[in-house]
């Protein structure tokens, strides 16, 4: 048996999200140590997907996996499949990127198992991710954050990555990645409130692009000129600043309004307990915040938000570990 430890991700906002842009999506996002994932692979007669989690896949999005893992054994002539064991607790569809370490991962056990030599270029291509986001399958192998500037691709289609999933796209051009600070990061899951699901996400991106080029701009700016200064300066107020800031942006703002002002309310009561600011992960609904003595506004949001999970964890400038029988 093989196993993988996975790291979650933080996804702040896509950014080109305007028609006829010289790029198309681009965002920015970065690694946290905690939820993680524990994947593990054994050689068995035919493939199989196992999700301990408690809210994991669902029967369909596991027949989904096991096509893309069935292919990849066709097309490389691969000798061996695999039982895949998931545990851990990283939600699916709240924000953390789940879905994009566990393809990866997969698709990397299988490689692994057939002792198949590979790259990370063919790892994530044979997992048909990337087609919107750079940021998932950039941190599963690297960590830290990733700016990228999206697509060269201007056909002015806007869709969620689990809309896009073909060898054939263009992956996102990366700009810049590099480690973060040693900070400390609050997260919050409201267990009160219901995440999209994959046609949901479809629609919201149908209903809410193209975006004005002027709100393009604005999102672009507090991420280079506020996120990305302030981490090269290990200045956590700028970042909290910045972070405030792009959560009226445009795209950001619709994002928070698929939940009818309920983000908001849990927001403000992070805030209510010290936090410096406050950030919703790509579609939700888990939220991340930052402050400067986060124990303190843990405990104080723990009273206050009692229908939410809540707990410190760190950035991670590490990728994902591959574990021999238990030793990496």
């Amino acid at each position: 048996m093989i196993s993988i430890k996975t790291f979650s991700r933080k996804h702040l906002s896509l950014i080109s999200l305007h028609n006829d842009g010289y790029r198309k999506n681009g965002g920015f996002g970065f690694s946290i140590s905690e939820p993680s994932l524990i994947i593990s692979g054994d050689i068995t007669s035919k493939f199989e997907i196992i999700d301990y989690r408690k809210n994991g896949f669902t029967e369909e999005q596991k027949i989904k996996l096991i096509e893309i893992l069935e292919n990849i054994y066709t097309k490389k002539r691969f000798t061996q499949q695999c039982i895949i064991e998931i545990k851990g607790d990283v939600p699916s569809h709240k924000g953390f990127g789940s879905g994009t370490s566990i393809r990866l991962a997969c698709v990397e056990l299988l490689y692994l198992l057939n002792k198949s030599l590979y790259t990370p270029t063919e790892i994530v291509k044979e997992s048909l991710r990337g087609g919107t986001s750079g940021i998932g399958i950039n941190t599963y192998f690297k960590g830290g954050f990733v700016f990228d500037i999206g697509h060269s691709e201007r056909n002015n289609i806007f869709l969620p990555s689990n809309a896009l999933e073909t060898s054939e796209h263009v992956y996102p051009l990366v700009l810049l990645e590099e480690n973060m600070p040693n900070w400390d990061i609050g997260i919050c899951i409201p267990n009160n409130i219901s995440s999209l699901s994959e046609k949901e996400e479809k629609i919201f991106f149908q209903e809410t692009c193209p975006i004005e080029p002027h709100q393009s701009y604005e999102s672009l700016y507090h991420i280079v000129f506020g996120l990305i200064g302030a981490i090269k300066e290990n200045n956590i107020e700028v970042f909290a600043k910045a972070l405030q800031n792009l959560q009226n942006s445009k795209w950001k703002d619709s994002e928070r309004n698929i939940y009818k002002g309920n983000i908001q309310v849990v927001e403000q009561k992070l805030y209510d307990c010290g936090a410096l600011g406050v950030g919703m992960s790509s579609l939700g609904p888990s939220l991340f915040f930052i402050g400067k003595d986060m124990d303190k506004i843990i405990s104080k949001s723990k009273k206050l938000l009692p229908d939410c999970k809540i707990f410190k964890t760190k950035t991670n400038n590490s990728g994902r570990i591959i574990l021999n029988n238990g030793n990496s």
